[in-house]
């Protein structure tokens, strides 16, 4: 999991999600410059199959999305390896461009890239979960099936599952993007209870009383800092998603590991 890590050294993100973890605790990414990274990954390359440029800190969010583009051709180009990411952006033709090369790329070498966007909430009154200059859903939406008609294979994810989003916002975005999405994921709530306050940012105020109620305390398994986290999950959602996935003919998966694997295996035999 690599990134170009935090915009600056006041924000991870142009995007301040409200359930963002980055916010709270979580071991941040160092900046980096491109080609470091990409001599980190080569160096290290006996140790994992798949890239995956995370969006925690967005790389390819502006005001950086030609930087994040440049992250991933390079990569791309100096590992044989699968890869994926997730952003919030929207990208215009020419971005999609060149990454329907990168994909041509990766297939060539027997490989996959998976390009995902990021959507966590549908109604306008859960506007406030993905506050601007996040794009509105719909414009992702559109995003995702415009690099499907390209040719690559696309990701959607539902990530995290909220208590204050409800089924119906998750299903009405698979319905938007049925037929142009390969993999969809879902992830559950980490969240403090110290930090910037992520459930008064969550629910616009006051969590319902009894909310922390018997939640799990536990480590988050990509968080390299101390402490334990708090974690929500939502059954009821995660099997409506699953369905509704299988109904669209896309994979479902909680990691993104598990889903590229399953959808790997799916393509050996077509």
């Amino acid at each position: 999991m690599v990134s170009l890590g935090a915009l600056n050294d006041k924000t991870s993100c142009p995007h301040q999600c409200a359930f963002c973890y980055m916010q709270d605790g979580f071991g941040e990414y160092p900046n980096a410059e491109i080609h470091d990274i990409v001599k980190f990954l080569v160096a290290h390359k006996g140790r994992f199959n798949m890239v995956y440029i995370s969006g925690d800190t967005d790389s390819f969010a502006p005001p950086r999305t030609e930087q994040g583009l440049r992250l991933l051709s390079d990569i791309a180009n100096a590992l044989d390896c699968d890869i994926t990411f997730t952003t919030r952006t929207i990208f215009k033709p020419e971005h999609i461009e060149i990454i329907r090369k990168v994909a041509e790329l990766k297939k060539r070498q027997g490989k996959v890239l998976i390009a995902g966007i990021s959507i966590s909430h549908y109604s306008e009154k859960n506007r406030h979960i993905e506050p601007l200059p996040i794009p509105t859903p719909d414009e992702r939406i559109k995003t995702l099936i415009d690099i499907k008609k390209a040719g690559v294979p696309t990701l959607l994810a539902l990530r995290p599952f909220l208590p204050v989003v409800g089924i119906d916002e998750y299903l009405a975005i698979l319905d938007k993007a049925a037929g142009y999405v390969d993999i969809v994921l879902g992830e559950s709530f980490y969240f403090k209870e110290s930090g910037s306050k992520p459930l008064e940012r969550v629910f616009g105020g006051a969590a319902p009383e009894g909310f922390l109620k018997g939640l799990e305390r536990t480590k988050m398994p990509v968080d390299t800092s101390k402490g334990d986290w708090l974690v929500w999950n939502s059954p009821e959602r995660e099997r409506a998603v699953r369905e509704k996935a299988q109904e669209i003919g896309a994979i479902f998966s909680m990691h993104s590991r598990d889903a590229i694997i399953e959808y790997k295996q799916r393509q050996s035999q077509d």
